[in-house]
């Protein structure tokens, strides 16, 4: 059976991946910026440089991938906050580890616990 440790150890690595995805969605839509750029310069119609840049299509797949990194980041707090109260650290030093309010620390024991 997976301990809390193991369980963080996963997160780790979800975070990561996920903050991989981002960073490479990023630079493809970096360029995209630069090809938007010249498409300006050129004089191009907007809504023409905006259909050419597929940017419905790129605005969705950021804000998914944004979703994604941000789900991922709350379920590794949430496992660091397991792991430390299972290995003694008290609400206060959760909060200070994270540099966050004690009352924020203690929603997320809440939440580890079902109860938020």
């Amino acid at each position: 059976m997976p301990t809390a440790r193991d369980a963080l150890a996963d997160d780790i690595k979800e975070l990561m991946d996920a903050g991989q995805e981002l960073r490479d969605l990023i630079l493809v839509n970096r360029r995209a910026f630069a090809k938007g750029l010249k498409l300006l310069d050129q004089g191009v119609p907007l809504v023409d440089a905006l259909s050419q840049l597929q940017t419905a299509e790129r605005r969705t797949r950021m804000t998914d991938a944004l979703s994604h990194f941000e789900e991922r980041r709350h379920r590794l707090r949430l496992s660091i906050t397991k792991a430390g109260l299972q290995e003694g650290m008290s609400i206060g030093d959760i909060g200070r580890a994270f540099g966050i309010s004690r009352q924020l620390a203690a929603r997320f024991a809440k939440e580890v616990h079902g109860k938020g």
